[in-house]
């Protein structure tokens, strides 16, 4: 398993243009818990990526991520795709979201 670092240093997430918005909706402090709602932006740009990296896909994903805090550190990522939208399609509530 990788690390969240070893992750990102890998750029197996190059294909994604941006992460909006970026706030979280809710915040347990006494369980550790935070939860957003963020809509991934991907445009197909493999953002130099290794040439065995997955193809960049052009679409929009509206997902739930719950973050596990601990010690002021994220211990846990659960992530929970709800729906794919066509590439330029917004979360619904924040305008220009979706390029």
């Amino acid at each position: 398993m990788l690390t969240c670092t070893q992750q990102v240093d890998s750029k197996i997430f190059a294909y994604m243009k941006h992460i909006r918005p970026r706030r979280a909706l809710i915040v347990d402090e006494q369980k550790g818990v935070v939860a957003t709602f963020p809509l991934f932006v991907h445009d197909g740009t493999r953002r130099g990526a290794p040439a065995d990296a997955p193809p960049g896909m052009i679409q929009n994903l509206v997902t739930m991520e719950t973050f596990g805090i601990r010690d002021g550190l994220i211990h846990e990522v659960e992530v929970f795709p709800f729906v794919t939208v066509p590439y330029g399609w917004g979360n619904g509530w924040t305008m220009g979201s979706g390029r």
